[in-house]
């Protein structure tokens, strides 16, 4: 006796519904990976004014406090290129090219330095205010060579 059931066999129907599942998971998945690679600060952030003025002593106590605490990922340059730079999730920002820090107000640095995003930790515990503000100062001479 000859079995008269057709055996299933995933046609074109199948495919595409294959192609939409896996489309709408990479969406998803690209949708979280920008998330987890976008900086998304308050608008307060940017308000913040700088109560540091840029003076050579301001400068020096940042370069310290980026000695201590930046170079390994950023690089002694921040070019983004310390020696843990290439062993993070997220590369480093390039604090030298103007297009980066240039159009970021110093508020906006500094909420960045203060409450991080991974991988960089956050340093509001770390660091003094004063230090962060300081630390905005000596970031804005690097872009300046």
């Amino acid at each position: 006796m000859t079995d008269t059931k057709a055996a299933w066999k995933p046609g074109r129907s199948f495919a595409l519904w294959v192609f939409a599942i896996f489309a709408v998971l990479a969406a998803g998945g690209g949708t979280v990976l920008l998330t987890l690679n976008r900086w998304n600060p308050p608008d307060r952030a940017n308000q913040l004014q700088n109560p540091e003025a840029p003076t050579a002593e301001s400068w020096a106590a940042g370069k310290q406090v980026f000695a201590d605490h930046c170079i390994s990922c950023h690089g002694v340059k921040g070019d983004g290129h310390g020696e843990r730079a290439e062993k993070l999730s997220v590369a480093p920002a390039d604090l030298t090219n103007p297009m980066t820090v240039g159009q970021e107000t110093d508020g906006m640095i500094f909420w960045k330095v203060s409450d991080g995003h991974r991988p960089m930790p956050a340093y509001k515990n770390r660091l003094t205010e004063k230090e962060r503000w300081d630390l905005v100062n000596y970031i804005r001479s690097l872009r300046n060579g």
